[in-house]
């Protein structure tokens, strides 16, 4: 019974992959086709990021510690829900897949004019720079990676969201000391009024 259970989670859990695998082609089968549509709704962003940061430690079995900063408030965003879980759900997931097990990875926001600052950083492998150009490439994977699993999807998608948004993003990252990827997306219906001097 014991082998019969491991035998079944090593099956449930190569289905979920192939799932998700699937998932991640026709969804960018319908970015390169041009049918992804894009329908922004009012969310609150601080709630929404907290939320996908437990879904990701659930699904990861809490392997790393998510840390969410958020300012107090943040108005209503005008986003595309969907859109935005690919975005940040693909680096959580990044960032916990190629850290070391207890590290932290951090998500953090911040308003800037009319944009939010979507911020996801992790102590793990890093990515040597000489692979960095062609991180946003289909199946490319840094060479750094050995036997951990992945598609060379994951950052394919975050780019090709981004874009359908009308955001850009940008990656730091040195092999050996982790990675920062930052994902400027506009949002806000305003740019931020500054306070009042006195």
């Amino acid at each position: 019974p014991h082998r019969r259970t491991e035998h079944l989670e090593d099956i449930a859990q190569a289905a979920r992959h192939m799932a998700g695998l699937i998932d991640e082609v026709l969804l960018l089968g319908r970015i390169e086709a041009g049918r992804l549509a894009f329908q922004p709704r009012s969310i609150d962003l601080s709630t929404f990021c907290r939320r996908l940061a437990e879904e990701t430690a659930q699904a990861t079995a809490s392997r790393c510690i998510i840390r969410v900063s958020c300012p107090d408030r943040l108005p209503p965003a005008l986003s595309d829900e969907n859109i935005l879980r690919h975005v940040i759900g693909n680096l959580l997931s990044n960032g916990v897949k190629y850290s070391t097990a207890g590290s932290a990875v951090t998500l953090s926001l911040a308003r800037v004019g009319s944009d939010v600052v979507i911020t996801v950083t992790d102590r793990g492998i890093g990515i040597p720079l000489e692979d960095q150009p062609r991180l946003f490439e289909l199946f490319y994977r840094g060479r750094n990676v050995g036997e951990l699993p992945g598609t060379g999807l994951g950052l394919v998608i975050v780019k090709r969201c981004v874009v359908v948004h009308g955001g850009d993003v940008q990656l730091h990252s040195h092999s050996g000391c982790g990675t920062t990827v930052i994902v400027r997306l506009p949002v806000f219906a305003s740019p931020e009024v500054p306070p009042s001097q006195t």
